[in-house]
Protein backbone atom coordinates (compact mmCIF):
# COMPACT_ATOMS: atom_id res chain seq x y z
CA UNK A 1 0.00 0.00 0.00
CA UNK A 2 0.83 3.60 -0.80
CA UNK A 3 0.34 6.31 2.00
CA UNK A 4 0.30 9.84 2.20
CA UNK A 5 0.33 12.27 5.41
CA UNK A 6 -2.24 14.94 5.17
CA UNK A 7 -1.30 18.16 6.38
CA UNK A 8 -3.50 21.63 6.53
CA UNK A 9 -2.26 25.06 8.46
CA UNK A 10 -4.84 27.42 8.39
CA UNK A 11 -3.95 30.94 9.57
CA UNK A 12 -5.18 31.63 13.13
CA UNK A 13 -7.66 34.39 11.77
CA UNK A 14 -9.14 32.08 9.43
CA UNK A 15 -9.99 28.98 11.71
CA UNK A 16 -13.59 27.45 12.53
CA UNK A 17 -14.81 28.31 9.21
CA UNK A 18 -14.55 24.92 7.65
CA UNK A 19 -11.35 25.74 5.85
CA UNK A 20 -9.26 22.74 7.29
CA UNK A 21 -12.22 20.29 6.70
CA UNK A 22 -12.52 21.40 3.35
CA UNK A 23 -9.08 21.13 2.01
CA UNK A 24 -8.12 18.20 3.78
CA UNK A 25 -11.55 16.29 2.55
CA UNK A 26 -10.39 17.68 -1.13
CA UNK A 27 -7.26 15.86 -1.12
CA UNK A 28 -7.81 12.28 0.36
CA UNK A 29 -10.61 12.16 -2.35
CA UNK A 30 -7.97 12.92 -4.36
CA UNK A 31 -5.19 10.86 -3.24
CA UNK A 32 -8.21 7.53 -2.75
CA UNK A 33 -8.81 8.19 -6.09
CA UNK A 34 -5.40 7.36 -6.64
CA UNK A 35 -5.64 4.45 -4.51
CA UNK A 36 -3.07 6.55 -1.80
CA UNK A 37 -4.07 5.92 1.79
CA UNK A 38 -4.72 8.87 3.85
CA UNK A 39 -2.45 9.58 7.10
CA UNK A 40 -2.85 12.56 9.80
CA UNK A 41 -0.76 12.35 12.07
CA UNK A 42 -1.29 15.14 15.16
CA UNK A 43 -0.56 15.72 18.81
CA UNK A 44 -3.15 14.49 21.18
CA UNK A 45 -3.22 18.08 22.62
CA UNK A 46 -4.25 19.48 19.30
CA UNK A 47 -7.56 19.20 20.05
CA UNK A 48 -8.68 21.20 16.75
CA UNK A 49 -6.43 19.26 14.46
CA UNK A 50 -8.20 15.56 15.71
CA UNK A 51 -11.80 17.14 15.51
CA UNK A 52 -11.12 17.68 11.61
CA UNK A 53 -9.52 14.37 11.28
CA UNK A 54 -12.26 12.67 13.67
CA UNK A 55 -14.80 14.37 11.16
CA UNK A 56 -13.46 13.15 7.96
CA UNK A 57 -13.04 9.56 8.76
CA UNK A 58 -9.92 8.94 10.36
CA UNK A 59 -9.30 6.59 13.45
CA UNK A 60 -6.53 5.94 15.63
CA UNK A 61 -4.55 2.67 14.99
CA UNK A 62 -1.30 3.71 16.42
CA UNK A 63 0.86 6.32 18.63
CA UNK A 64 4.15 7.73 18.36
CA UNK A 65 6.69 8.28 20.18
CA UNK A 66 9.24 11.75 19.66
CA UNK A 67 12.57 11.73 21.45
CA UNK A 68 13.84 15.69 21.75
CA UNK A 69 18.10 16.39 22.19
CA UNK A 70 18.26 19.35 24.47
Amino acid sequence: ATFADVTVHIGSGHRRRGLASAAASALCAELQRQQVTPVWGTSTRNHGSLAVAVSLGFVEVARSTYLVRD
